[in-house]
């Protein structure tokens, strides 16, 4: 996934909802960086950098962008009430918004067990085999044999996750390039 791609479909979902600025939560995380880039290549985007971002949308006309990751969204790692209108990196995993900022590659804990790499190859992992996010439980599927323990550990880990938060999953407009 290209910047240009995510700055385009920002640009277009602004355009079609007929608003007038983005809002982006104030932070210095890596997601949070990526996409106040994203919009500075924007160029004709007002953007406003705000912790009060549901005033700041209201009264600027804007689009509330969400900075959760596609690793933080296979984990649903946020809360569940969380003031967002679209998620511009909702697609794209944490190890490339890494490379995107050209920062040094690092992988972090997203939970007391799991890191992002973790989650990053079991998300490809569903992707192939469907064997976190389905009903059946993952030890029964086909393929299970293929795993080493530590990749079963994880899966079954995501899995149970997975059935635990399937409430919170976030129903948003997602930029998928």
């Amino acid at each position: 996934m290209r910047i240009i791609d995510i700055k385009n479909w920002i640009l277009r979902y602004v355009k079609d909802n007929h608003k007038k600025s983005v809002v982006i939560p104030n932070g210095e995380t890596p997601n949070i960086k990526l996409i106040n880039q994203i919009c500075l290549q924007a160029g004709t985007l007002k953007i406003i950098n705000t912790n009060n971002i549901l005033e700041a949308a209201e009264q600027e006309n804007g689009v509330i962008l969400g900075d959760i990751n596609r690793n933080e969204l296979f984990m649903r790692s946020y809360k569940k009430h969380i003031p967002i209108d679209i998620l511009p990196i909702g697609n794209v995993f944490y190890s490339d918004i890494l490379k995107l900022l050209d920062l040094p590659q690092e992988n972090p804990q997203i939970d007391q067990v799991l890191t992002y790499a973790d989650v990053e190859w079991a998300a490809n992992q569903d992707t192939k085999n469907s064997i976190i996010t389905n009903d059946v439980m993952p030890n029964s599927v086909r393929n299970w044999f293929i795993y080493t323990l530590k990749q079963k550990e994880i899966i079954s880990r995501l899995h149970q996750r997975e059935k635990q938060t399937r409430h919170k999953a976030l129903h948003l407009p997602i930029c998928i390039l």
